[in-house]
Order: C-alpha cells, then sequence, then structure tokens
C-alpha cells in the first residue's frame, strides 16, 4: 500500500529504525546505509564508544538514567547529522518523552522516515536470549521483552511513517522492504 502526505516524505533526509531489542535494527540499518550510500549511526554504539563502555557496563556503573541522558544526547547527535543517514535508534529511545518530540518532531518537518521493525515476543527471544550485553533481560528474559513490548508499541506505532513486520522475513527482505518503502513512502510492509 502507497501512501503520501506531508508527514510521510517519499525521501526524508534521514531514515530512523525503531524497534525493540533484537529486532535487527543494527544489521539492517548497515545494510540499508550500504545499499543507499548513506552514512549509519547506532545510537548503542554511539554511547559506547562516547563513554568507552559497554551498554551492560554503563547500566552497572551509572545506571539506566544516565544511560537514557546519554541515549537522548546520541539520538540528536545523529538528526543533527548534515549528509542523509541510516539512524538504528536504541530500542528504548521511545521511552523518553523527549525522543519522541525530537522525532515527532523532524518527522513533521520532513527530515526523517521513521520505519518500525515489528516484530513479536517469541522471535525476539529467540535472537537475544543468549545476549550477554543486553542488562534489562537479566531476571528473566521472556517477561523482560513481553513488558518493553507491551510498554512500547504504542509509541512505535505512533511515531512510524512505514511498518515493517519482520518474523517470516530474512535479513535481506527486510532491506529491501525498507529500502522499497524509503522510495515509496509505504506506510505497511
Amino acid at each position: 500500500m502507497s501512501q503520501e502526505n506531508s508527514n510521510h516524505p517519499a525521501q526524508a533526509t534521514h531514515l530512523v529504525l525503531v524497534g525493540l531489542m533484537g529486532s535487527g535494527k543494527t544489521t539492517i540499518g548497515r545494510r540499508v546505509a550500504a545499499e543507499t550510500g548513506r552514512q549509519f549511526f547506532d545510537t548503542d554504539i554511539m554511547v559506547e564508544d562516547d563513554c568507552g563502555l559497554n551498554v551492560r557496563e554503563i547500566f552497572t556503573q551509572w545506571g539506566e538514567p544516565e544511560f537514557r541522558r546519554l541515549e537522548h544526547v546520541a539520538l540528536l547527535t545523529a538528526l543533527a547529522a548534515h549528509q542523509p543517514a541510516v539512524i538504528a535508534a536504541a530500542g528504548g529511545v521511545v521511552v523518553s518523552d523527549l525522543n519522541r518530540e525530537a522525532l515527532v518532531k523532524a518527522r513533521n518537518e520532513g527530515l526523517v522516515q521513521i520505519v518500525w521493525l515489528k516484530t513479536n515476543a517469541s522471535t525476539l527471544l529467540s535472537r537475544v536470549r543468549n545476549g550477554v550485553h543486553r542488562p534489562m533481560l537479566d531476571a528473566d528474559p521472556a517477561a523482560a521483552i513481553q513488558a518493553m513490548q507491551d510498554q512500547r508499541t504504542q509509541w512505535y506505532q505512533d511515531l512510524s511513517s512505514v511498518i515493517v513486520s519482520t518474523d517470516e522475513m530474512s535479513a535481506v527482505q527486510v532491506v529491501a522492504a525498507v529500502v522499497s518503502a524509503m522510495n515509496e513512502g509505504s506506510s505497511h510492509v
């Protein structure tokens, strides 16, 4: 389905990928950036590079509120890039009112197209179960993923210009769907 209006440009300056951890934002983002000749930013990697610590270490040493503050700075830095970019936004970026406001403002100004890589909880769990760098999954991964999905789904949906359901798709198919949606302004793939 193709949909065009002033809030959903066919070709935005930046493409922002949102979704829960394990939805493929980094993998798909890198591939889309390579295929489209755009810069690639991953806000988690930006935070880690700026701090010299991984996400788990930041959570342990400084706590989640500080991580969220650093995540906000990384998002704003990526959005301020002068060249068209693909931005893999951290899964929790939507938790912050400030981040959601920044993304809505950029989307409404035609500066970004936001793609939600929508993935069901069981698929996410299979992808992240053994990830040692995901501190939010320490106690009960299945319950944590379900809680995050319950909390964040409406935010992802409200922010997104495009939704790509990834469960039954290979990475190559997801990349093709995202690139197609970028070019056509589709609202759901």
